[in-house]
């Protein structure tokens, strides 16, 4: 189950931009992975299943994680992001779990969720108590991310160019889909828009409309064959 989570999340929902170190191409989730695994095997383990089924929702800015059953009274919220014994609700899941090195040991799963939050440098996530159960709240601020690595670095040295290219036209502005195209394309040149698409979640023929926009406004243009060639994003000379 977490797995499927896992991977529906990663291919319809959530970013993987990518980047090279070195000769290795690096794709990685825009929330740590291990955390995510993290919060979605707490969820299975202590759920009330008396009540309704485990929600998530994925908005633009977060990702919200929630499972019936209040937190045990010897418990709060904040004490989950500290040290803590374990009050497993469901002793059989938590066995199979920890059996089966889903989990390392009981009482530990915020820890490592917190450990993997401060390594990628992202804020932690916020628990509450939510309409008789609890939720994890996960901020996103990829899209930013990605806005504002395009606005250092594409940004100012494309608008000449655009300007060049469409003459008396209206400079293009690029919407949000399209700075991520550009943020990809510098990261892979190789990328295909079949990879573009799948990460976008749009069709391939909505990010063959981009790309033939931004080539004929001079922003981008591609080199060689359809199979083997690159794109190139035009920067200021």
């Amino acid at each position: 189950m977490a797995n499927r989570v896992v991977d529906i999340l990663r291919t319809k929902y959530l970013y993987s931009p990518i980047h090279y170190e070195g000769m290795q191409r690096v794709e990685k989730l825009e929330i740590p992975e291990q955390a995510l695994r993290e919060l979605i095997y707490n969820v299975i383990s202590h759920k009330d299943y008396t009540g309704p089924a485990i929600q998530m929702r994925v908005y633009d800015h977060s990702v919200e994680l929630w499972n019936y059953g209040l937190l045990p009274r010897e418990l709060t919220p904040a004490d989950l992001m500290r040290k803590h014994s374990s009050y497993p609700r469901n002793h059989n899941i938590a066995n199979v779990f920890f059996k089966a090195g889903f989990v390392e040991s009981w009482g530990r799963g915020f820890k490592k969720i917190t450990e993997e939050f401060e390594r990628a440098n992202l804020p932690l996530p916020t628990i509450e108590e939510n309409g008789g159960g609890v939720m994890a709240v996960v901020m996103r601020k990829v899209n930013k991310a990605i806005s504002d690595h395009v606005g250092v670095n594409v940004g100012v040295n494309v608008g000449v160019n655009v300007g060049v290219n469409v003459g008396n036209a209206d400079v293009l502005k690029l919407n949000e889909r399209q700075q991520f195209i550009i943020y990809t394309i510098k990261s892979n040149p190789y990328v295909k828009v079949k990879q573009m698409s799948e990460t976008l979640s749009v069709t391939q023929r909505t990010v063959e409309r981009d790309l033939a926009v931004m080539q004929k406004a001079g922003i981008i243009r591609h080199e060689g064959s359809d199979k083997a060639g690159i794109w190139v994003v035009l920067e200021k000379s």
